[in-house]
């Protein structure tokens, strides 16, 4: 599952899809057929997208504790999360 759809989202599904691992898009409005909105994400949607990478703002300084709006409950320890954000460490 990538969150975002911008810049570094273009790089990571760039290479998702050079590895051939199928994902899905995450925005804040659904854009197309290959993209969802973080308020249409279920439990499902969770549970069958085991890596999750962190392609927006959402946490950068000064605004650190700002984080994506999805349903945090559904993570398990077979998830692997990435988070993109640079500033702070």
């Amino acid at each position: 599952m990538v969150l975002g759809n911008g810049g570094a989202a273009k790089a990571v599904k760039y290479v998702l899809q050079e590895l051939g691992i199928d994902y899905l898009v995450v925005e804040r409005n659904k854009g197309n057929a290959k993209t969802t909105s973080y308020e249409s994400l279920r439990k499902n949607d969770v549970e069958g997208n085991t890596l999750i990478v962190n392609c927006t703002p959402l946490g950068t300084f000064p605004n650190i504790s700002e984080c994506p709006n999805i349903p945090y409950q559904f993570i398990t320890n077979r998830h692997l999360c990435v988070d993109l954000i640079y500033n702070p460490r």
